[in-house]
């Protein structure tokens, strides 16, 4: 049986806490990069599928199992370390992968023809429940707010990258082909400071982490890509 990875934050220790922050954080790239590379390698039909139709965590689990399989997690997850990746963190591991096997020989310096991408979006709070027509509980309608609210991020996000690669195609290439977590991949970041200020939209505030950037520009990347005419076949 197929146990799912846990879908909701980072790569954590169970035992002691890293000391330095940033080794951990580079152990949690590096093992989300290997996942990516042997869940598209087990699966590549579901693993293209699920970044193009920008799929749920809980839709992967229900139909594209194999992009969860724990066969792809280290053997120090489970004894130690588990794995823990919010939707795009997930996607956004398969993506990359994707990017580097179809989008090597690609240049791309206009998006244009590319029509505009669907987001998900977070649904409405409900009150009552459908099946009885009573109220929720308070605890029920608290559960549901902290999940929009990680929606409305989420969502806020995916936007952001497709404004973001569409509007200076050739930076965001640069971004997501630069190697994780080294100096050449912040200064493709920072060089593009001006075109991540201006896809901020007036009024929002929002703060996105090296790593949220890199991961919502792979994705939107590779999927603008595919919907260029003609795609990545």
């Amino acid at each position: 049986m197929i146990r799912p990875i846990l879908i909701s934050a980072a790569l954590v220790a169970s035992t002691a806490a890293l000391a330095d922050k940033a080794v951990d954080q580079a152990m949690e790239r590096k093992v989300a990069a290997n996942f990516g590379k042997c869940v598209v390698k087990l699966d590549p039909v579901s693993a293209k599928k699920a970044v193009l139709s920008d799929l749920e965590s809980a839709e992967i689990n229900k139909d594209h199992k194999k992009l969860l399989d724990p066969r792809c997690l280290p053997s120090t997850v489970g004894s130690g370390i588990r794995l823990q990746m919010d939707d795009l963190s997930l996607k956004a591991a398969i993506a990359q992968t994707l990017i580097y096997r179809d989008l090597q020989n690609s240049q791309f310096s206009d998006f244009t023809r590319a029509p505009p991408l669907t987001h998900r979006q977070p649904y409405p709070l409900k009150t009552i429940n459908d099946k009885t027509g009573l109220p929720l509980s308070e605890k029920s309608i608290k559960s549901q707010q902290e999940a929009i609210a990680r929606k409305t991020l989420a969502y806020t996000l995916s936007r952001f990258g497709e404004c973001v690669v569409r509007t200076d195609p050739a930076s965001a290439r640069n971004v997501v082909f630069a190697p994780i977590g080294t100096t050449e991949e912040m200064a493709a970041i920072k060089a593009m400071a001006p075109v991540l200020s201006s896809c901020i939209a007036k009024g929002e505030n929002v703060a996105f982490t090296r790593l949220s950037i890199r991961n919502t520009l792979g994705v939107n990347y590779y999927r603008l890509a595919n919907a260029m005419p003609g795609g990545t076949q």
